[in-house]
């Protein structure tokens, strides 16, 4: 290897056969390239995310791009190095979202009662109109998803306390309160649009 040259784009001969194999649709080649790299991937985000909880997420995602887009990767290129790019792309997408979704939870707890009893608020300050918008985005999504709303920001239980209720593992009810909360602020946005 030359002197300097970074390691991580060195491509293994074994994973450039697994690529090709991968490219051509065999979901075992590609399950071998996500064996092979989920360790590095994971360490990648945690080492990078201000967010310890996100780092399954993350490689979640970095793995679904790369089942959806492995057949980007040009003869030569080292996956790792490009699984690499995706996790830091993804990360940084994701920790974005994270400091949206945080501003996004205050409004939720906000909302608490306003939930329960479906008042409508008097005042209309930039806060009651996004508790407004909110309460109709809240009234959009599939029963599933409002009892997931219900069980962890009115009552709330913890993720485990709620995958035991709903026999989910606590990834998933991690997963699904992320993605719900993610829709929620597209939806209250959309609503401050076309309120504007």
């Amino acid at each position: 290897m030359e002197k300097g040259r970074d390691e991580s784009r060195e491509v293994n001969p074994d994973e450039s056969a697994w690529l090709a194999r991968a490219q051509a649709g065999d979901l075992v080649a590609f399950e071998r390239l996500m064996e092979t790299y989920v360790t590095y991937v994971r360490g990648i985000v945690a080492l990078n995310t201000p967010v310890k909880h996100l780092v399954d997420e993350v490689a979640h995602e970095t793995f679904v791009f790369a089942f959806k887009n492995i057949r980007e990767v040009k003869s030569g290129t080292s996956f790792r190095y490009w699984l690499a790019a995706i996790a830091k792309n993804k990360l940084r997408a994701t920790v974005k979202r994270f400091a949206l979704d945080q501003k996004n939870q205050t409004n939720l707890r906000l909302f608490g009662d306003f939930y329960e009893k479906k008042e409508v608020c008097e005042s209309k300050s930039a806060e009651d109109d996004d508790i407004l918008h909110l309460q109709a985005c809240l009234g959009k999504l599939p029963p599933k998803m409002k009892e997931l709303v219900h069980l962890r920001y009115y009552e709330k239980n913890s993720s485990e306390t709620i995958a035991g209720m709903l026999s989910q593992s606590s990834a998933w009810v991690r997963t699904s309160l992320f993605r719900m909360r993610e829709q929620l602020r597209e939806c209250v946005e959309r609503q401050r649009l076309r309120s504007a």
